[in-house]
């Protein structure tokens, strides 16, 4: 009984609530108002255009927008797009418009184990230049022809920036300050501190890995560094040293043209152009084959080419047909 008056009451809530919108909607000439949740504004609309209203339901913005959208885990934030491009910044909690008349617009959070704030890039209409600002709206760093990298975001208070033009990445804190610069950056994991970085990329690369300091923590000289589910793989030259996430060495394969990840628990080893082996994820031999060629086939299964014939072996090393 209780349980059903809580849920009448509830509703009752919700109703009212919704009619006194719909008041105060029309009161205001407006079609339709809508709370913006843990804010006091509502979005106000009158045909198709947008606008923001506060908890008095005094006008912020009459309806003039095509587009708004909403940032930060708290809505505080909240753009607008005008029907001429132009894009206006606005800061609910504070009721202050932060920028206007913007060609461009973006927002990001940056959270690390001691800051968690709010920070967006703007681009006037009369320029290219991208402007970072924090949510003070005080203006961290002009970027310049630099954005923040679609993997730029992680819980190191570190941002990236890429340059598709000088193709080159850079590193910088949440003051703006650089740390480091790389021609290519490569962000593998958002909760682990470190990124592949290569000094000579495309040509003659030879990769690393950096913490969100700029600290070499493995230096400059591999192959191919590759990331794999709770592993990482090493390259150098012919041999391969697989290690945790934590870089705890796991096993290593010291002589290996290729290496295959064929399941989660197996990998295939080709040793030479006609010798090849399987090993387990911890390195344990299960069985080697002489072959032109040998491929994962299914499951359970590989497929071995020889100059006689095409035949099936699982992964205990037993020849079947299929």
């Amino acid at each position: 009984m209780m349980k059903l008056l809580q849920i009448i009451l509830i509703f009752f809530s919700i109703s009212c609530y919704s009619q006194n919108e719909e008041s105060e909607a029309s009161k205001l000439g407006f079609d339709r108002l809508s709370k913006i949740k843990q804010t006091d504004c509502y979005i106000s609309k009158k045909g198709n255009l947008y606008g923001l209203t506060d908890n008095e339901f005094k006008t912020l913005f009459s309806p003039q927008f095509i587009y708004y959208e909403l940032y930060s885990g708290d809505d505080r934030f909240i753009s607008f797009k005008s029907p001429d491009d132009s894009y206006t910044l606005f800061d609910m909690a504070k009721k202050e418009v932060l920028q206007k008349n913007k060609s461009w617009i973006m927002f990001y959070r940056l959270v690390s184990k001691d800051l968690d704030n709010s920070f967006f890039i703007v681009r006037n209409k009369d320029s290219n230049d991208h402007l970072l600002y924090n949510d003070k709206n005080e203006m961290v760093k002009n970027l310049g022809n630099y954005d923040i990298s679609l993997q730029g975001k992680n819980n190191f208070g570190t941002f990236v920036l890429g340059n598709s033009t000088d193709k080159n990445f850079i590193l910088i804190n949440e003051n703006g300050t650089e740390i480091c610069s790389y021609p290519y950056v490569f962000q593998p994991y958002t909760d682990k501190d470190y990124f592949l970085v290569s000094k000579n990329f495309p040509q003659n690369s030879k990769y690393g890995i950096i913490n969100h300091f700029g600290k070499v923590i493995k230096e400059l000289k591999f192959d191919k560094i590759f990331f794999k589910e709770n592993i990482i793989v090493f390259n150098l030259k012919n041999s391969y040293l697989i290690t945790d996430l934590f870089f705890n060495s796991r096993h290593e394969i010291p002589v290996a043209k290729e290496i295959d990840f064929i399941t989660n628990e197996y990998i295939l080893v080709k040793i030479s152009d006609t010798k090849w082996k399987l090993i387990t994820e911890y390195g344990k031999e299960k069985f080697q084959i002489i072959a032109k060629k040998v491929e994962y086939h299914s499951r359970n299964s590989l497929k071995v080419t020889t100059d006689k014939e095409d035949y099936f072996i699982d992964f205990n090393g037993v020849k079947f047909n299929k």
